[in-house]
């Protein structure tokens, strides 16, 4: 009978987390090219929840990290320091490869309007459309050549790559 050994894991103090967590938001905020007053707005925070989550004062809620990761965050680094699969490592929208519809398009749409200072819902209001249509176009539900037109429109708008 052969004995297995357990890996040892070594947990850090909350004090020392926290820290971590601060430094991988603020990698994350500025690869995602935001400041703090940007991120702050798109998350409907104060700046000084950013900051004090930036240096590890406090850390944001389950809330903040969902809507981290519809700005396309990548969440999983955040809280524990390894990049999700698939992920970009780099600071730009334009992926090499055009993403399918689905939630990733979502995520990088939304980034790529907040770089522009304006948010999906402000993007549909000007141009007088119907933003569950927008989003059902970006999900790929809404999949017939108006669909398609629309989901070109707003990457085209957002400067994002998409499946086509």
């Amino acid at each position: 009978m052969s004995s297995s050994v357990k890996p040892r894991i070594r947990y850090d103090s909350g004090e020392q987390k926290k820290s971590h967590i601060g430094e991988r938001l603020r990698d994350e905020r500025i690869s995602l090219k935001l400041t703090q007053v940007d991120l702050a707005t798109a998350l409907g925070v104060s700046r000084r929840s950013v900051i004090d989550w930036e240096k590890g004062v406090a850390t944001p809620n389950a809330e903040v990290l969902a809507a981290l990761a519809d700005l396309g965050c990548d969440v999983l680094y955040v809280l524990v320091g390894i990049r999700s699969i698939g992920q970009p490592a780099s600071n730009d929208l334009r992926l090499q490869e055009p993403l399918a519809p689905g939630r990733d398009l979502m995520h990088q749409v939304r980034a790529g309007l907040l770089l522009q200072n304006t948010t999906l819902a402000d993007w549909c209001r000007k141009r007088e459309v119907n933003a569950s249509a927008v989003r059902q176009a970006i999900y790929g539900t809404w999949a017939g050549p108006k669909g398609r037109a629309m989901r070109t429109e707003v990457l085209k708008a957002a400067g994002v790559r998409g499946a086509e």
